[in-house]
């Protein structure tokens, strides 16, 4: 759903899905994230991706994968959403989440999935260790129907492309902390500029039009008064 052009229109991002070859292999699937990483330090390096804004997300195999990626470039991804994932981290489950106790996660899964357990595992060991930007939405039964038509719980991705506040949610962090620069809406209009809160708030409410869809015009004479 991210590819969406309506989603690309509104959040725009580049989108890299990694395929691994030996699914039942640890070691190749983390070569491929590292490689994955690698790529897209190469587009960082190119200036295509902001190095502040970097995420990680996956379901299932690719929620393990996610978790794993989190914690072993913690300084890289900005915040990670596994899905129905559970977590991969056995008898480590509190060392791995200590890597990430200050790291905004966002885990998704529902009830009746094998794996359910480990995600509340996972969600109480972060709350343990004082992780105040850890989230979960736990999916009940009833809320499992797209289209009037039952989601197997193993299935959240099919629910949750749905609501746009999860793709909200991951676009708003970033590893400073601080919120995505908002585009100008006007070229000739700096951000700093004395008079650009009022310029956002007139054409906001519709009662100032730009000289073009680019363009403000802040110099030229106005010869009519509202």
């Amino acid at each position: 759903s991210w590819t969406e052009p309506e989603v690309q229109e509104q959040m725009p991002c580049y989108v890299l899905a990694p395929v691994y070859t030996k699914q039942a292999e640890v070691a190749d699937q983390e070569a491929t994230t590292a490689q994955a990483v690698d790529f897209i330090q190469s587009m960082i390096d190119s200036g295509m991706v902001d190095p502040d804004r970097v995420y990680v997300m996956g379901k299932s195999m690719g929620g393990k994968n996610t978790l794993r990626a989190y914690t072993t470039y913690p300084d890289f991804f900005a915040a990670a959403m596994p899905l129905s994932g559970g977590h991969p981290f056995e008898d480590q489950l509190a060392e791995k989440v200590a890597i990430i106790k200050d790291k905004p996660i966002y885990i998704i899964h529902s009830e009746g999935d094998s794996s359910t357990e480990q995600s509340d595992a996972l969600f109480a060991e972060l709350q343990a260790q004082g992780n105040e930007q850890a989230l979960y939405k736990r999916y009940t039964p009833e809320e499992l129907v797209f289209d009037g038509l039952a989601v197997k719980p193993h299935d959240t991705e099919i629910i949750a492309a749905e609501d746009i506040s999860f793709k909200e949610w991951l676009m708003a962090q970033s590893l400073s902390g601080e919120a995505p620069a908002e585009e100008a809406a006007f070229t000739d209009v700096a951000a700093d500029a004395w008079y650009a809160g009022a310029v956002a708030q007139v054409t906001e409410k519709g009662l100032m039009n730009g000289t073009s869809e680019t363009t403000f015009s802040p110099e030229v004479t106005m010869d009519r008064s509202m």
